[in-house]
């Protein structure tokens, strides 16, 4: 008798493959031209990103919970999702190299990654879809 060929899970572990950086470049928003800053992320099943999601959404959970108690309504605040959003980016980034800002070379630091999604929208955008599109981190 002979064994069937059996498919090893294993080579579908998104988390596994999403824990071990991908290194985006950043294009021109414009040109499209690849301009020679480099970002380092995780995907969005790696343990660091999903445990931020889950921090902003038990967060909202009890934002709401606080508010019904009091006989409220929470009101969404675009302000406050735009940094929470912004705070995942910044769990799920690992490093970067070529980054200037005003002239002035940025050291890889949590704060320095919230001072560029914060004030980049570009960047942000090929972030969030980078850590989004799970071709970064396995193989076809």
């Amino acid at each position: 008798m002979t064994k069937a060929a059996t498919f090893d899970l294993a080579s579908i572990d998104t988390i596994a493959a999403c824990n071990k950086p991908h290194e985006l470049e950043i294009e021109h928003p414009v040109t499209k031209a690849k301009i020679g800053v480099f970002i380092s992320l995780v995907g969005k099943d790696s343990d660091v990103y999903r445990k931020a999601i889950k921090a902003m959404a038990d967060e909202n959970i009890k934002r709401e919970a606080f508010a019904q108690q009091r006989g409220k309504q929470d009101i969404p605040n675009i302000d406050r999702l735009e940094r929470k959003n912004i705070d995942v980016l910044v769990a799920a980034t690992t490093g970067w190299r070529n980054v200037s800002l005003d002239g002035e070379v940025l050291e890889f630091s949590p704060d320095n990654a919230r001072k560029v999604y914060e004030r980049i929208l570009p960047v942000r955008e090929q972030v969030q879809a980078a850590i989004n599109d799970l071709e970064n981190f396995m193989p076809g």
